[in-house]
């Protein structure tokens, strides 16, 4: 059976044979980069972004306040200082998209809407585009720590990693993690990865002259030439810390000052999903607006590889999937609802405001992505459109990857 180190050097020496330059991995230029946050489970836009009182289809927690602060309309709670004080520091470079229609109930459909635009599942995610996009310039163009990961056929910019799995990878010892308890390389791990090796090299031997398998060993070529980086940078980011949500944002700062990433996704520590029980949204809020305020102060205290403050440069875009039902079910949980709400923050970002919003019975109300402004006869705005800004945001043309779709205009300042 051939190993790894053959398999490794039969597909390098093809992509030679095939005439496929090397990826070079220069010093990034200065772009704007990216960390994605993913409130996984469907987080409660009326806990702070909808703030409907008054609406006799709506529930709002008892000890819950309406506040306005500059352009937003919010909601207060004595349990979320956080959210108030976030507003008040980053609101000015802030806009929250309220009304985002992921037009399904069910987690993995949500989560493929809003991170594609497509219920498909087969489509790649934002962060994974704009790390193509990048591909050649960081040796791990879209790095994910947690969270959803939706490639697509664009896995070549995509390193996975985070609750201790990305060191073990960089220095090899991932070969030996698997259920079998003796471990090794002839553990349950090693054998399963020299089947997948054997299968994968007969397969590009067959067909190495197809597009398709040229295609992979362009692609094998440049995640070869990103381990050898890799391999050189295992020191510069703080693996140890990548346990919770404190230590991931650590961990993506890390990754975008070195210049070894563009975009980083990551999530928090919350479990969002409270069908049962609404009340933990609170806690759950506050720590993720805690983070945050954090994030932003690491971002303006840190230098990134051309040596401006990463706040400069960077957009830090927070999402969930989907948000939950304007009334409390028997449990006085919340149950899943096709509309959500959404954050894109940034330095150069023209925030206090809102697009987009929610009708009394907390329907999505959509907008006219040339203007910004609510069309209420639209329900909901378009993940499409959003996904077309973020991507216009990078500066990667969403018309060949959304043709239906357009960018909401007036972000940038």
């Amino acid at each position: 059976m051939i190993n790894r180190r053959q398999f490794l050097g039969t597909l390098a020496g093809a992509a030679a044979m095939l005439g496929i330059p090397g990826a070079t991995l220069a010093q990034a230029n200065t772009e704007r980069r990216f960390i994605f946050v993913f409130a996984a489970g469907g987080w409660d836009p009326l806990c702070v972004f909808a703030p409907l009182f008054g609406s006799r289809a709506v529930d709002m927690e008892t000890e819950a306040e309406p506040m306005t602060i500059g352009g937003f309309n919010l909601v207060d709670h004595p349990g979320r200082p956080s959210v108030r004080r976030f507003f008040e520091t980053h609101g000015n470079r802030t806009v929250v998209f309220n009304g985002i229609s992921t037009r399904s109930i069910a987690h993995d459909v949500c989560t493929f809407v809003a991170m594609t635009g497509s219920s498909s599942g087969s489509e790649s995610d934002w962060p994974s585009i704009i790390g193509h996009d990048a591909l050649g310039r960081y040796n791990m163009p879209s790095l994910v720590l947690d969270g959803p990961t939706l490639p697509g056929n664009l896995e070549v910019a995509v390193a996975r990693g985070g609750n201790g799995l990305l060191g073990p990878l960089i220095n090899g010892d991932i070969v030996y993690y698997g259920e079998d308890s003796q471990g090794g390389p002839e553990g349950r791990a090693g054998t399963l990865i020299d089947r997948f090796v054997a299968r994968r090299t007969e397969r590009i031997q067959n067909e190495l002259k197809t597009a398709h398998a040229r295609g992979l060993a362009k692609d094998l070529d440049t995640s070869l030439r990103q381990g050898v980086h890799l391999k050189r940078d295992q020191g510069a980011l703080p693996f140890e810390r990548a346990y919770d949500f404190r230590g991931r944002l650590q961990m993506a700062v890390a990754a975008l000052s070195q210049g070894l990433s563009r975009t980083v996704t990551l999530t928090d520590d919350g479990f969002w999903d409270t069908h049962e029980d609404n009340s933990p949204q609170t806690e759950l809020f506050e720590n993720l607006f805690g983070g945050l305020d954090e994030l932003m102060l690491a971002l303006a205290t840190t230098n990134g590889p051309e040596g401006n403050p990463l706040s400069q440069d960077t957009v830090v875009v927070v999402l969930s999937e989907m948000g939950r039902t304007p009334k409390f079910n028997f449990t006085d949980g919340r149950d899943h609802w096709p509309y959500t709400s959404a954050m894109i923050i940034g330095q150069d970002i023209a925030g206090g405001r809102e697009i987009g919003a929610y009708n009394s019975e907390f329907s999505g109300i959509g907008v006219d992505a040339d203007s910004g402004e609510l069309m209420p006869e639209a329900l909901g705005v378009s993940a499409e459109d959003f996904g077309a800004t973020v991507l216009t945001l990078a500066d990667v043309d969403p018309g060949p990857i959304l043709p239906n779709a357009k960018p909401i205009g007036g972000i940038l300042q």
